[in-house]
């Protein structure tokens, strides 16, 4: 089971890596490190300022509501209008999965650096 949750956990980072990385500049990096019981997975982009405003925004409502209240907002926003940048899948990680999330976004002149580490607690 753990397993599957490691791999779910690096699909979801690394689609929304792509998501969020500058058209001109797709390259992401991903790293897995083993630390005793966890697996820490984090990925780095290039986002464009308004891409990285997206998730800023997602980020700014964390802790502001439960998880399975954002959950179900951005499943019904997605479902009305079939947005682009929906966050169900970043929200499902938290909802449904033993991890944690840490985001980073630098901005630099016209992109931002854009870093999301998830810890996988293993057995």
């Amino acid at each position: 089971e753990n397993h599957l949750i490691l791999l779910t956990v690096i699909n979801e980072l690394l689609e929304n890596a792509f998501k969020y990385s500058k058209k001109e500049d797709k390259l992401i990096n991903l790293e897995l490190e083993k630390q005793y019981n966890k697996i820490e997975v984090k990925t780095v982009n290039k986002a464009d300022k308004d891409q990285a405003k997206i998730l800023q925004g997602f980020l700014n409502g964390l802790g502001k509501t439960s998880i399975k209240n954002m959950f179900y907002k951005y499943l019904g926003k997605n479902y009305n209008f079939m947005e682009e940048f929906s966050q169900i899948g970043l929200t499902t990680l938290l909802k449904d999965y033993d991890c944690s999330l840490d985001f980073s976004i630098v901005p630099k002149k016209d992109i931002c650096d854009v870093v999301v580490r998830a810890d996988v607690y293993v057995s």
